[in-house]
């Protein structure tokens, strides 16, 4: 159930940035699940139910602006988790203030 909860995660993440780090959280611990990753995976669940109805706005055409505003951000953390020595990095890519991928 864990691990079928945990992929669900991912896919639904895929698309929802305010909830990716969590779901990282969650997947890093796939392989050896515990109460606490658990607990983790329930109150991401609560709060997807919450915020159902919210989602991310794109402009219509006639809102954009003439000059394109790209911004890409990246971050890694080399070697953070002490256990396992696993890297993490991630990114974001903004145009005029809308987040295109994470």
């Amino acid at each position: 159930m864990y691990r079928s909860a945990g992929g669900s995660l991912i896919y639904v993440a895929h698309d929802r940035p305010d909830i990716q780090h969590a779901a990282l959280k969650v997947v890093q611990e796939m392989s050896s699940p515990s109460m606490p990753g658990l607990k983790r995976l329930r109150r991401v669940a609560r709060y997807l139910q919450g915020t159902r109805k919210m989602g991310l706005w794109f402009p219509t055409q006639e809102v954009v602006k003439e000059i394109v505003d790209l911004e890409v951000h990246t971050d890694s953390d080399h070697a953070g988790n002490k256990k396992t020595r696993k890297s993490v990095s991630s990114g974001a890519i903004l145009e005029n203030e809308c987040c295109l991928f994470s």
